[in-house]
């Protein structure tokens, strides 16, 4: 009872609580927020991840194309492949972000080997179609307003302090933004 009579220790339970109440207040909002960006990548209207697994089919074609067209271990199948798994990995719109840059990178060195390639007219306008679709899914991820707006706020909310902070003591850091 003596300890709760000392100023010092008055003023050190009191900061104690603002602290708490900063960071679980400040945690819990930031978690929030975050959390409706992350459900808006997977599940919103226009998801970006139902735009990843349209880009995923378009590039698996774009592949096939290519395994069925250049030398065997040419080195744009293999980024394709490469990028492919990498997409397969991804678990977090951080995860997929970085392997859609890397898609998106292995699908355009595909396409123009597969140009070059001497394709049959019928088969090169296949590869084109694809390559259009795949490029056409990546603006709906650089123009989707509904994740990359949640994206943008969250990220403006967590760039001040206490919640730069708050964020890196409780492990949300920031969320990608697909704009080019």
């Amino acid at each position: 009872m003596k300890a709760w009579k000392n100023r010092g220790v008055a003023w050190l339970c009191a900061a104690g609580m603002a602290l708490i109440a900063v960071f679980g207040i400040g945690g819990a909002k930031l978690h929030g927020k975050r959390g409706g960006a992350v459900e808006a990548f997977f599940t919103g209207e226009y998801a970006p991840y139902a735009d990843l697994m349209e880009c995923r089919e378009n590039a698996y074609n774009l592949a096939q194309a290519g395994e069925e067209s250049l030398p065997e271990g040419d080195a744009a199948l293999r980024g394709m492949a490469q990028a492919l798994e990498e997409l397969e990995q991804a678990s977090s719109p951080l995860e997929y972000y970085r392997a859609n840059l890397a898609l998106e990178a292995a699908a355009e060195t595909l396409y123009h080997a597969l140009e070059g390639a001497g394709l049959p007219e019928r088969q090169e306008k296949a590869v084109y179609r694809q390559y259009n679709d795949f490029c056409g899914r990546q603006n709906s991820l650089r123009l989707d307003d509904s994740y990359n707006g949640l994206a943008e706020e969250y990220n403006r909310l967590c760039s001040g302090f206490p919640a730069t902070l708050i964020a890196w003591v409780t492990g949300n850091g920031p969320l990608p933004v697909f704009t080019k």
